[in-house]
């Protein structure tokens, strides 16, 4: 079995060249993930990251590289090999929810999400693993059991999105599509060292997936690089994401505006960077394990003086007040009613309602504990508490604009966690990610470094940048440029805190 040390995410953009070189086919593409998925995923220390393959995945291969072989390529994803987290309707195979309650129920169609994907020539490989109804961020499923980190398989991969972050990380596939209600995108790719964007709400249809919420449930990818997540991005939103070979520079090809502002950013880091307003926040957005002295905002800091020296101007910022940040929650109030809602229009689930789904009690325990607490509120009417969230989520939006406005800031970053990748099976200490899902904004994690650990190991460290509604395409630009100023630092400067 492949030591934590020799796993490595494969960047989106490299295969995506090979791909458009022709060094490498769909096919075998497809073969060398069914084979890590064979080699990696079951037995012990497997990383359980893989629910299902699709048996339709050998035939999307062959049509794909048949397209290319005829030089008519849908976009530079076709042929590219993807896992859909197992919470979006994917055709052809089971979509489990994570639960054996759903172990063999098919939906008729794919999610929107998911026909994206295929409509750009992606080959579906099969579907990744989560949190039992994405109720929850320990990286446990009752039907695939408990996820663990290709960094340190004694570790967490976080959730609910874990088996997308580590499919990613362990090199399975260079791209996989997630959810993210109350950071299950950017919690499991901070914990594996990999990248995610949390999109615009609105940005990319939800229609097919399992809810958590009306208000704050987003779909969106996760790649091995800042310019893989806007490739995938813009495949998601329907935005053509071009023909190979376009562009003359070795790097993606042609594509839309999200994935030539990560280029340019990486070619010019100091042009993306000069000027760039940046607030920085240190503390208070955890609800639990804050760690402000500790080596990920160590991290943090060296990350600021090295946007500083790159022309950001840095500016302290703070936080949302904690209780604005509690009150402007959705989840609880909403989840049964969507997840009503989603069952009512899917006559052959085994369950017909949210009730039925609790009294199966067909998921872990970490999911039970808050399917229980939004049980409580589904047998009352929820008008009031839902009301008073809205106008906390509106206050939030208002605190942040004007707080922004007033001193000039473009973005904002921050730990996307406080703290490294927990146990294995625990739900992740010193989550930052509330502000982004409560106030509707846009939120990008990546890589910033590592911290070391006993034994010599180093485990990876998220810095999260956030930014207005619909700045999705700041946020990739920015990220790319911090991605160079993170891959550049001299060798040992990089990691060890």
């Amino acid at each position: 079995m492949t030591s934590s040390h020799e796993a490595r995410p494969e960047p989106l953009e490299r295969v995506v060249q090979d791909l458009a070189d022709g060094t490498v086919g769909a096919s075998m593409l497809l073969e060398r993930a069914l084979a890590k998925v064979a080699a990696e995923d079951d037995g012990p220390g497997g990383l359980r990251a893989v629910v299902t393959t699709s048996p339709r995945a050998y035939a999307e291969a062959e049509e794909s590289d048949r397209r290319r072989g005829r030089g008519r390529p849908r976009s530079v994803l076709d042929g590219v090999p993807v896992l859909v987290k197992d919470c979006i309707e994917t055709h052809g195979v089971p979509t489990t929810h994570g639960s054996p309650l759903f172990a063999s129920w098919r939906a008729p169609e794919d999610a929107p999400a998911v026909a994206a994907l295929r409509r750009a020539g992606a080959v579906v490989v099969g579907t990744a693993s989560l949190d039992d109804f994405a109720a929850a961020t320990a990286g446990v499923s009752s039907l695939r059991g408990t996820m663990v980190n290709p960094a340190d398989r004694t570790r967490t991969v976080g959730g609910s999105s874990g088996g997308s972050a580590s499919a990613v990380a362990a090199g399975y596939v260079p791209l996989t599509l997630g959810t993210d209600t109350g950071g299950s995108l950017r919690i499991p790719a901070a914990a594996c060292g990999v990248v995610t964007i949390r999109p615009t709400p609105g940005l990319v249809p939800t229609q097919g997936v399992f809810p958590r919420s009306f208000g704050q449930d987003v779909v969106g990818p996760i790649a091995g690089s800042v310019l893989g997540a806007a490739l995938g991005l813009e495949a998601l939103a329907r935005r053509a994401v071009g023909r190979p070979g376009e562009t003359g520079d070795g790097t993606a090809g042609a594509g839309g505006p999200w994935v030539r502002a990560a280029l340019d950013a990486r070619r010019d880091v100091g042009a993306a960077l000069t000027g760039l307003r940046v607030g920085v926040v240190r503390t208070g957005l955890a609800a639990w394990g804050d760690d402000p002295e500790g080596p990920v905002v160590s991290l943090l800091d060296v990350l600021v003086g090295r946007l500083e020296e790159a022309g950001a101007i840095v500016v302290e910022t703070s936080a949302p007040q904690r209780d604005l940040l509690s009150a402007s929650a959705l989840v609880t109030l909403e989840s049964a009613a969507a997840v009503d809602a989603y069952l009512a229009a899917r006559p052959t689930a085994p369950v017909r309602s949210f009730a039925e789904l609790w009294a199966s009690q067909e998921f872990t325990e970490a999911a039970a504990v808050a399917i229980e607490r939004e049980m409580a509120w589904s047998g009352r009417d929820p008008g009031d508490a839902r009301g008073r969230a809205l106008e906390s989520r509106l206050l939030l939006r208002r605190w942040t604009s004007s707080t922004w406005a007033e001193q000039g800031v473009d973005l904002v970053v921050y730990p996307t966690a406080q703290r490294i990748a927990g146990p294995a099976g625990r739900e992740q200490d010193g989550v930052y990610t509330r502000w982004a899902e409560h106030a509707g904004l846009p939120a990008l994690s990546l890589p910033m470094g590592t911290v070391r650990v006993e034994h010599g190991r180093e485990l990876p460290a998220g810095v999260e940048l956030v930014a207005r509604p619909s700045a999705d395409g700041l946020l990739l630009r920015a990220g790319a440029a911090i991605e160079a100023l993170v891959r550049d630092r001299r060798p040992g400067s990089s990691t060890g805190v």
